[in-house]
């Protein structure tokens, strides 16, 4: 399926400095990246948003899905593009994952992964926690119109589609993502909010110690979502990366 995509900066080769990808997480879209577009646009870098199917400006197509599915979603819009290749990939929790899952099927695709926030296993609790929320606070909130008046990132967790939310409940609790890390062959930068209840901090902390050459950047006070509150940081510890692959290509 392909996806609805967008793109800014500048498109010609000579004018821009590399093509960076971002893939949102579950209960999101292409939005979330406000904070970062502009930051790497006035760089020089052009910035390709997705919106996986079920968010933004994806349409749900209302069939069974799975980590294979986004990721030959992905796979598609991406061939259908004019993404210049190798590219840096920004994913947030299922984006990250897709991106990590992908870079062993497309290692050509992958300049550097920049992890966000990305579960290697998620925990039954979590995914427990996930199905009481659309099956009754979902429900209750939209009944009551309260999500109107909510944030950004809630009010649209609020608005998804629960066919969406269903699907990855059911097919993400078994997710098992450190044999496919350990594989990646292009450098993998992993950020982690100490507090995220997701993607655990000494989960993330393993896959980091599991592969080789890999970092690590740490956000203190940070949960899932620490690229809200924390954008300015975020920005730099990309940029940084980035950074050393211009000094020093490889």
């Amino acid at each position: 399926m392909k996806l609805a995509s967008k793109s800014e900066g500048p498109d010609k080769a000579g004018a821009k400095k590399g093509d960076i990808v971002f893939i949102h997480g579950t209960g999101s879209n292409s939005q979330m990246w406000r904070h970062q577009v502009p930051f790497f646009v006035e760089r020089g870098y052009r910035c390709i948003l997705l919106d996986l199917r079920g968010h933004g400006e994806t349409a749900e197509p209302k069939m069974k899905t799975s980590l294979r599915v986004h990721a030959d979603d992905v796979t598609e819009t991406l061939s259908q593009s004019n993404l210049d290749m190798p590219a840096y990939f920004v994913g947030h929790s299922l984006g990250a994952i897709i991106s990590v899952f992908l870079a062993n099927e497309r290692p050509e695709w992958f300049k550097a992964i920049f992890a966000a926030s990305m579960p290697g296993t998620v925990s039954p609790a979590v995914v427990l926690s996930f199905r009481m929320f659309y099956k009754g606070v979902l429900k209750s909130v939209r009944r009551s119109g309260l999500h109107s008046q909510l944030a950004w990132r809630e009010r649209t967790l609020f608005e998804m589609d629960e066919f969406t939310l269903k699907e990855i409940a059911d097919e993400f609790g078994s997710i098992d993502l450190k044999d496919t890390v350990r594989s990646v062959k292009c450098p993998v930068h992993f950020a982690a909010g100490r507090f995220d209840p997701v993607a655990r901090y000494s989960q993330v902390r393993q896959m980091h110690a599991q592969l080789a050459g890999s970092t690590l950047k740490v956000f203190n006070w940070g949960g899932h979502n620490f690229m809200d509150a924390s954008a300015e940081e975020f920005n730099h510890w990309i940029i940084n990366h980035i950074g050393d692959y211009v000094e020093h290509p490889r």
